[in-house]
């Protein structure tokens, strides 16, 4: 059998083929068209799906940088207006104490002047000069007595005050022998009399009216202090002033003193402290040709004071035309201290404090008493070398962000203090970390806040030097220097450089956001991290005036940066609606 042949086939199954091959085809060819046609649109319709779902998301994205740079703009506008808050009212505070103490200073003057008049004061200073001389007759003690007074009274001074002195200086007195070698035989005598015989401690030895005697005559010396004294106490522990001294004109001798100090008896022209502040004063006042002139000697360590910064005020005294001698207080440092170690208005870290000519505490530090007293800066000589203290004293008054005494940043209000030849600087502030970042009435932290409801990883505070002051999370970054630290090589650092290096127009520096990609963070644990920043301008800004800070390409401006959140990002990119 072979192959069926086509001219085998009967016509009739040829014909029924031929049909159905021509009818196939059409319909074959109709099928292909329909499908290509249908690829096609549909190819299109998912590429135009797919374009607006990418145009959707970049719009989204766009919204959300359009969001931060909106949040960044609202977040310097608080920071400026937090800090014009806080620099109206340091002023205000620094003007109200400066008006206080010129006030109270005033009034002291004023009670100087007018003590001198007193006609009890002026008896006083008239007789006591002659009772004085002649202390030792009146008191019986003769040639042979003197040499045991003057050891015993010898001895007194080594060892009773002496040893005080050494408990509050932390040193012997290197003078103390030599100053003794200059007592009169009066000073010697009257010192023996109130002082050894004076059965009250070193430092109260204000208590005594008059030392016991079995003369059958009272020395007058003793009779007069026995009812001059009381009115002078009391007028002293009314008014606070630490002592009171006459001093007769002829011969510098303190005729009388209410705390019977060492000085007590001595002459101020020759005597053992002649050349001290208290002399130096005295000898001014004593020059005066008219009464009523005041003179005034800022605070230096005084000697018979344990070396505890001692200042004073002086007039001469006067008795129709004649002067007689020099009336002298000793300030009353509690009053200064007091006066500045109000806080009203200050919140937790702010205080106010007096600087001297010297750069020396006139006041009391609040933050750090043990270290940054009066006292203590007189001994260590430590001076607050700040660029607010130095513009102060240059006679310049303002308001700025610098560095204080401990290196901490501040927003001081600073103005000279001038009275009567005192040339000494106010200075009120805040650290800058509470002033920018106010805590709310439940003492919640307004960037925390913030940082929380608008879904950020952080939130920065960066001073022009590159010193991060504040964040939210308060991470190893906290408080480091983001521009020469250990994080330097960051790309926060970058992205701070890059906001100073910008423009050199502050103005437009502030205007303009900047934004750094993701990269690992290693303050974060070296997580991704990607920030967006903008300056805001701090006036009157002080940082690198002085040798405790340099001067950084920052300008006076402050970084404020937001660490973006990579969640709210994948919410955006995750979201797969159309997909």
């Amino acid at each position: 059998r072979g192959l069926l042949r086509l001219q085998d086939i009967p016509m009739q199954r040829k014909l029924v083929g031929s049909f159905l091959l021509v009818g196939c085809v059409p319909a074959v060819l109709l099928a292909l068209v329909g499908l290509l046609v249908a690829g096609t649109s549909l190819t299109t319709q998912t590429f135009q799906q797919l374009t607006g779902l990418r145009e959707q998301k970049q719009q989204q994205l766009e919204n959300y940088f359009t969001q931060q740079q909106s949040d960044l703009a609202v977040l310097g506008k608080t920071v400026e207006s937090f800090q014009k808050t806080a620099e109206s009212k340091l002023a205000a505070i620094r003007d109200a104490k400066a008006e206080t103490l010129m006030d109270y200073l005033s009034f002291s003057k004023a009670q100087l002047l007018d003590f001198a008049k007193r006609p009890k004061l002026i008896d006083a200073i008239e007789s006591l000069p002659a009772y004085l001389r002649n202390y030792r007759y009146d008191r019986e003690v003769s040639v042979d007595q003197l040499e045991p007074i003057r050891k015993e009274l010898r001895l007194w001074w080594e060892e009773d005050f002496g040893q005080r002195y050494q408990e509050i200086t932390g040193e012997n007195d290197p003078d103390l022998e030599e100053k003794f070698s200059l007592l009169s035989e009066w000073s010697i005598v009257i010192q023996q009399a109130y002082f050894l015989s004076n059965l009250n401690p070193l430092e109260s030895k204000i208590e005594l009216l008059k030392p016991k005697s079995e003369l059958l005559f009272e020395p007058p010396y003793d009779l007069m202090h026995a009812d001059f004294h009381p009115m002078v106490r009391n007028f002293a522990e009314e008014f606070g002033y630490q002592d009171v001294y006459l001093v007769d004109s002829e011969n510098g001798d303190i005729v009388y003193s209410l705390r019977k100090r060492i000085d007590f008896g001595t002459s101020l022209t020759d005597g053992p402290f002649a050349e001290s502040h208290l002399g130096e004063i005295f000898s001014r006042a004593n020059a005066a040709e008219v009464s009523g002139e005041f003179f005034i000697a800022d605070f230096e360590p005084y000697e018979p004071n344990f070396e505890r910064p001692t200042a004073f005020m002086a007039t001469p005294v006067f008795a129709e035309n004649r002067k007689l001698g020099v009336l002298i207080f000793e300030f009353p440092v509690d009053k200064f201290k007091n006066v500045m170690s109000d806080r009203s208005g200050l919140g937790q870290t702010g205080e106010s404090y007096l600087v001297g000519s010297d750069l020396l505490f006139r006041s009391d530090s609040y933050l750090n008493p043990t270290n940054f007293s009066m006292e203590v800066s007189f001994q260590d000589l430590e001076e607050v070398d700040t660029a607010q203290a130095q513009a102060g004293l240059s006679g310049e008054s303002g308001v700025g962000v610098s560095r204080n005494y401990m290196n901490n940043h501040v927003l001081s209000a600073w103005r000279p203090f001038n009275f009567e030849g005192l040339n000494w600087v106010l200075v009120s502030e805040m650290q800058v970390r509470e002033v920018l970042n106010p805590l709310d009435a439940n003492d919640n932290e307004f960037y925390r806040k913030f940082s929380e409801l608008s879904d950020y990883n952080d939130l920065f505070l960066i001073l022009p030097n590159g010193t991060i002051f504040y964040t939210v999370a308060q991470g190893a970054d906290y408080r480091t220097n983001i521009l020469n630290g250990k994080f330097k090589n960051s790309n926060l650092a970058k992205l701070v450089r890059k906001i100073g290096y910008g423009s050199l127009d502050i103005e437009q520096m502030n205007k303009r956001a900047r934004f750094v990609d993701f990269a690992p963070y290693e303050p974060k644990g070296n997580a991704p991290a990607a920030f967006i920043a903008k300056g805001v301008k701090i006036s009157n800004s002080l940082l690198g005036k002085t040798s405790q800070t340099s001067r950084t390409n920052l300008g006076s401006q402050l970084v404020v940066a937001l660490q973006l959140s990579d969640s709210t990002l994948n919410e955006v990119m995750l979201q797969r609606t159309g997909l």
